[in-house]
């Protein structure tokens, strides 16, 4: 396995985020996208991409409005900097 696929293994789930305001970010599907389905985790996506719609064609992820906010909002280091305290306590 490559190295970037183990990284991502373990993961519960990966972040595929792409601005749409670009346009190749709408049409394009990144690596990451087919690696993740790939190992079988859920993959969070832009809306208004096409990486969009393969995730609702397939049901393999979690389409957000804002991957920043929801990033920031769920998974930002200081929020799973207390996740993992409480985790080793």
């Amino acid at each position: 396995m490559r190295e970037p696929l183990v990284l991502v293994s373990p993961a519960d789930a990966v972040f595929s985020l792409n601005n749409p305001a670009i346009p190749n970010n709408k049409m394009m599907s990144s690596k990451k996208l087919f690696e993740t389905m790939m190992l079988g985790r859920p993959v969070v996506v832009n809306r208004g991409t096409s990486m969009e719609e393969k995730v609702r064609a397939v049901n393999c992820g979690s389409v957000v409005e804002n991957g920043r906010r929801a990033y920031v909002q769920f998974y930002d280091w200081k929020f799973m900097t207390e996740k993992f305290a409480k985790f080793y306590q």
